[in-house]
């Protein structure tokens, strides 16, 4: 029997600018696959992190972009 899952709506959807800190995220939505530098919630840096093309649901106050592009903010 397969598993399923619940999905629950995001509240907001803010586009990230590369070198910003901002409101925490539930997610991040990812436009083109690649790479980035997050902050996480507790303030961890995390280097080259991949990101997939759609929903990463990683917690995070900053990025700076390296190869990924066109990634959004769900709150």
């Amino acid at each position: 029997m397969a598993s399923t899952v619940a999905l629950e709506t995001s509240g907001s959807i803010v586009q990230l600018l590369t070198g910003t800190t901002f409101a925490i995220t539930r997610a991040v939505w990812v436009g083109t696959a690649g790479t980035a530098t997050l902050t996480t919630e507790n303030g961890q840096t995390l280097t080259n992190f991949p990101l997939k093309e759609g929903a990463n649901p990683v917690k995070i106050k900053g990025i700076t972009f390296g190869t990924a592009a066109d990634i959004w903010g769900l709150y």
